[in-house]
């Protein structure tokens, strides 16, 4: 695994290349041996995490949060004047992580998410991943590197919590998990409960 991977390099552009409006856009390129990290997807991620944690804190209602990241995910017109999570409910991060047990968790979520993310696009450079030509064997891929990214952090003794949040923000880009039509991570159910069968 080591010889296969020691090349890769990790880049944080500002927004995705492959799609600059799309604020979940982790990818990898097998090709380029490249993993994209994008300072506008780590932003996102990040205050989805502390937005989420704050609710759950203070009992709010979670409906609310998922009603914006449907709309934020499937990219309803409306998405653009929200803004960022922080922002579309009016918490600033200062704020927020006053509360000390929201700094730590939400950090502890960021850190372990991000962990998994590079683990699983890891994966895909691993298996030399290219462009999928069917919804199945796409989801197949997404299934093998998430496998492979459990494995890696298992070894690491990391425990990949920050795949649960991750999971469950970017399922508003699928909420039929049936095919996502914009991102290049399809859900399905086989695929979640693989995850939740290793987090067990």
């Amino acid at each position: 695994v080591r010889e296969r991977l020691q090349t890769v390099t990790v880049v944080t552009p500002p927004r995705s290349p492959q799609d600059p409006d799309f604020p979940l856009g982790f990818f990898s390129n097998s090709a380029a041996q490249e993993i994209s990290i994008p300072v506008q997807s780590k932003k996102f991620f990040s205050d989805y995490l502390i937005l989420r944690t704050w609710f759950e804190r203070h009992g709010c209602d979670p409906t609310a949060l998922a009603s914006y990241l449907a709309i934020v995910l499937t990219r309803r017109p409306e998405a653009r004047s929200l803004g960022n999570p922080l922002k579309a409910f009016g918490l600033s991060e200062g704020k927020a992580l006053l509360d000390p047990n929201v700094d730590k968790i939400s950090l502890g979520y960021l850190n372990s998410g991000i962990k998994f993310i590079l683990a699983h696009e890891m994966g895909h450079i691993y298996y030399g991943d290219g462009v999928s030509n069917t919804l199945e064997s796409s989801i197949a891929r997404e299934e093998r590197a998430d496998a492979f990214a459990m494995d890696i952090l298992a070894a690491a003794h990391v425990r990949p919590y920050g795949a649960v949040p991750l999971f469950s923000a970017t399922r508003f880009n699928d909420p039929s998990l049936e095919h996502a039509p914009f991102g290049t991570h399809p859900l399905s159910q086989s695929r979640l409960k693989a995850i939740a069968r290793r987090l067990r």
